[in-house]
């Protein structure tokens, strides 16, 4: 009798796999595999929010087999490895630190790589690939990567027989959540990490200078970085930075980017623009990156960039934005979409926000709030600000600091708190030195 092997592990007398590697860039957090073809409907920027915003119209993507999530939460730029074959190669195996109970991926025509913000029935040459699959199904497993030369990401593409029962993986998150253990001596980046989300920071502080100097860590550096920024260190934040933007590839996440954010900062306390200049990327096409470039040309006279916002409805006349909103409620629509009182209220006050209707989105806000991730918090949070409601905005961010969570081996702070320069002047000294004394993340 045949032995039955478990799905994605290695096996050396399995046949060879075909791969191949790819870059993806997101500014939406979520790098997946798609195929257009499931996403006939989505040719607009309006029809996209309505298709895949919430976190529920995802989840009924993935179970459906037409978005597998490569990974989740963290902005950048990944190198992911896609693999067709029965299991891992011997050598791939040996460079792997996690990996997700198998997704079902259905391919009807081109199955295509890219940031979530990219999923369109004709998505953008520019930043979506497409790959040559054979239209069909597959058990498709995500490991994660470590190691020199290896990518971020490996996708391990099985197909499946014709008629093969499956029944994939459902949730938006690839990797589940490690046990927690307890912390000892600590000499390490991770026991570092840890030791800064206990609230531990001096005893970290013994280690990351070492870490990133003698040992040449930059994720060490990514989070003296952070720790530094706020603490308002910005010499020392400009040191740590840019040692992180000369190897941005090694700190996995949205990390070097919001660092990026932060250099414009850094470079007006400081006045330091030629050092900047010089780990400057013009031909980046990240947000963060052209910014950068702006400020160094203009010394930091450049306009600000309202990072987050979209601030195309607002132009639209009222009846147009109302007219909007009320057409994402209709009952066909929203009860397919919203499944639950919260979800329902959470989505009121995003599509009021979104569409400019200040007054309603207020009106919903309070309802809405247990139904809000972390990554809409800072972006109410600075809405409240406009509003001339800066004692509420902080107020919001304290209720909700409990929903951020770490998107990489360096993340230690919620740095959107000081990226957003609506909310940086509400991170007194005082409240981020409460914040970094706080248990978060996986440490509360």
């Amino acid at each position: 009798m045949k032995q039955k092997r478990a799905k994605g592990t290695v096996d050396e007398g399995a046949r060879p796999p075909t791969r191949g590697r790819h870059e993806a860039l997101t500014d939406a957090g979520i790098v997946v595999l798609f195929d257009p073809a499931h996403f006939a409907s989505i040719v607009d920027h309006e029809r996209w929010e309505a298709a895949l915003l919430e976190d529920e119209r995802i989840a009924a993507e993935i179970a459906a087999g037409h978005l597998v999530p490569l990974s989740t939460g963290a902005d950048g730029r990944y190198a992911i490895d896609v693999v067709v074959g029965d299991a891992l190669a011997p050598d791939d195996g040996k460079g792997v630190t996690d990996t997700s109970a198998p997704y079902l991926f259905v391919v009807a025509r081109t199955a295509t790589l890219g940031g979530l913000e990219h999923v369109y029935a004709t998505p953008d040459a520019k930043f979506a690939t497409p790959l040559s699959l054979v239209p069909g199904r597959y058990a498709v497993t995500v490991h994660a990567m470590k190691g020199k030369g290896r990518a971020d990401v490996l996708a391990l593409l099985r197909p499946l027989a014709p008629g093969e029962a499956f029944e994939g993986r459902k949730k938006i998150a690839p990797f589940d959540p490690k046990p927690k253990k307890l912390l000892g001596a600590i000499k390490t980046l991770p026991h570092c990490q840890r030791a800064v989300l206990m609230g531990r920071l001096d005893d970290a502080l013994k280690v990351l200078p070492t870490l990133a100097d003698a040992e040449n860590d930059v994720g060490a550096a990514a989070m003296l970085a952070e720790i530094h920024a706020y603490r308002g260190e910005w010499s020392a934040f400009l040191d740590r930075a840019i040692a992180v933007r000369k190897r941005p590839r090694e700190v996995l996440g949205n990390t070097t980017d919001e660092l990026t954010w932060l250099l414009v900062v850094a470079g007006q306390a400081t006045g330091a623009w030629d050092r900047l200049a010089e780990v400057a990327s013009p031909s980046s096409p990240m947000v963060s990156d052209q910014y950068l470039c702006a400020q160094i040309a203009a010394k930091g006279a450049a306009p600000v960039v309202k990072r987050d916002r979209d601030e195309r409805h607002r132009h639209q006349p009222f009846e147009v934005r109302r007219a909007h909103y009320d057409k994402a409620f209709e009952p066909a629509i929203a009860n397919k979409r919203d499944k639950t009182p919260v979800a329902r209220a959470a989505s009121e006050f995003t599509f009021a926000h979104d569409y400019g209707l200040d007054e309603l989105a207020l009106e919903k806000l309070p309802a809405a709030e247990e139904g809000l991730s972390w990554s809409r918090i800072p972006k109410t949070a600075g809405f409240l600000v406009e509003q001339g409601r800066s004692d509420d905005a902080w107020r919001l961010i304290e209720r909700n600091l409990g929903k951020w969570w770490p998107l990489s081996r360096a993340q230690v702070v919620p740095l959107d708190l000081l990226v957003d320069e609506r909310l940086r002047p509400l991170l007194t000294r005082e409240r981020a030195e409460k914040i970094l004394a706080m248990p978060r993340g996986p440490e509360r």
